[in-house]
């Protein structure tokens, strides 16, 4: 009986340190995710302020060319 204690107790640990590892790369993945969409936010929010810029000076540009007849 105590051999088959111990013998339970080694598998315990040995799944619970599986556990543990498991979990380690669970929130590491989590981080990679995280800060890759940190860095896609940051990217989209400089799309936008470029496509603003571009609207922008399209505008200023369509304003000062002389009207052409059509």
């Amino acid at each position: 009986m105590t051999q088959s204690l111990l013998r339970s107790s080694k598998e315990v640990d040995e799944v619970s340190q599986k556990m543990l590892r498991d979990a380690q790369s669970t929130s590491d993945q989590a981080n990679l995710v995280s800060s890759a969409s940190e860095q896609i936010n940051m990217n989209v929010q400089t799309v936008a302020a470029s496509t603003e810029e571009l609207t922008t000076s399209i505008k200023e540009v369509a304003a000062t060319r002389p009207k052409q007849p059509r």
